[in-house]
């Protein structure tokens, strides 16, 4: 089969989100299919690379690329689930992937082909990711947090201090994103009037197929884990009150998974975090990553 792999137009955005919707919903419950393209595809396209694999004027797979300084990271990587087998997974990846030395990391699904995709592509398994998700009439009890909450401004520059201090790379536009398109309100933790962390909390989560409208949780970081616990436990404090359903993506090593998931929290998924290095990548103890581009 020839493959031709070339960067993606606008007028792709509707195959790319058909094959992206199949292969998020598998077979399991979903809702119908909507023409209108999610809008983290138009994101991904303008502040990023993405690429798609095609074949007779068909598209069989894409990629999405977000480079954030030296971290690149993979945020989209779907295949038509009747190729598989077929090498455009391999072939968009030789074809997309940058050969200069930067850090290249992805979030793995628990499908093998791809782990073996990534694994092969100099990648390594450094931690599971855990999709955590909840009722808030379901919760339990929260651990008890000792940090102060405040709301602030989309532009208030302490956020993107905190966020390019806690994620290893400044990203801006990412940030703007989440404000703008997905109605999400930026927190700053305080203890003793001194600050130990922040957090994104989104009202929209077109990334979910069966909960658009859930609160999604993150980014959320901290310089220290025992802070970053705290940062963590105050946002679901914020947020269980505002919404009917809370999301939250917590690295295996976060102090805050244990006692999340004692308070009610159920996993949903479980993924792999992967990295050609680890030097330039954040603390998974002090840093949860936010679903839409870690």
């Amino acid at each position: 089969m020839a493959i031709t792999i070339r960067p993606a137009s606008p007028h792709d955005l509707g195959a790319i989100h058909e094959l992206w919707h199949t292969g998020e919903k598998g077979d399991g419950p979903a809702p119908p299919f909507s023409p209108t393209p999610p809008v983290f595809f138009t994101h991904e396209l303008k502040t990023g690379d993405m690429y798609v694999a095609e074949h007779d004027g068909r598209i069989l797979g894409f990629l999405s690329l977000l480079t954030r300084d030296s971290i690149c990271y993979i945020a989209e990587f779907f295949v038509h689930r009747d190729h598989k087998d077929a090498r455009i997974g391999g072939t968009l990846l030789r074809e997309a992937l940058p050969q200069d030395g930067r850090t290249i990391c992805t979030f793995s699904s628990q499908d093998f082909r791809a782990l073996s995709l990534y694994i092969r592509s100099r990648m390594t398994p450094l931690w599971p990711n855990f999709q955590l998700r909840v009722a808030p009439s379901d919760l339990a009890t929260l651990p008890e947090h000792d940090v102060e909450i405040v709301e602030t401004a989309p532009d208030d520059p302490r956020l993107l201090e905190w966020d390019s201090l806690v994620s290893r790379r400044s990203r801006t536009a990412d940030l703007a994103y989440l404000t703008d398109q997905l109605d999400a309100v930026p927190l700053l933790f305080y203890r003793n009037n001194e600050p130990v962390g922040y957090a994104y909390v989104q009202f929209r989560s077109p990334g979910s197929l069966l909960f658009p409208e859930a609160l999604t949780l993150g980014p959320i970081g901290a310089r220290k884990a025992a802070d970053a616990f705290h940062c963590a436990c105050a946002a679901v404090a914020w947020a269980k009150h505002r919404g009917t359903m809370l999301r939250i993506p917590v690295p295996g090593p976060h102090p805050c998974l244990q006692p999340l998931l004692q308070a009610g929290f159920r996993i949903t998924y479980v993924e792999t975090f992967l990295s050609t290095a680890q030097d330039q990548l954040p603390d998974p103890t002090c840093y949860i990553p936010t679903i839409t581009f870690f």
